[in-house]
């Protein structure tokens, strides 16, 4: 993990224990498990995060943003990198939903 978003981590897991309504256990398992999931799959797991972003998202929370702005940038270039690869391969246009 680069120094950067070690950091941001941090920052992340230290907002998320001041509010309410996030588990422990969520959070512990983002700061020992970031990097070995992508992050497709953290924010379509059951945690913390597909909750966190899109309330930020919603309510134009500056500081949730700002604190989800490494997984943003994250989730941008896997989501890049998945069509580049795909690009070539699908020979009409398709859907992606997800599921509630």
């Amino acid at each position: 993990i680069e120094d950067d978003d070690k950091k941001s981590i941090k920052d992340l897991a230290d907002y998320c224990r001041e509010q309410d309504d996030i588990p422990e256990d969520q959070i512990k398992q983002v700061e020992r498990e970031y990097r070995n999931h992508t992050p497709i799959w953290w924010y379509t797991a059951e945690t913390f995060m597909y909750s966190i972003l899109n309330r930020g998202l919603r309510q134009m929370d500056v500081d949730i943003i700002l604190k989800m702005v490494f997984f943003i940038r994250h989730l941008h270039n896997h989501i890049t990198e998945l069509h580049h690869e795909q690009q070539g391969k699908m020979e009409t246009k398709f859907q992606v939903f997800r599921g509630q």
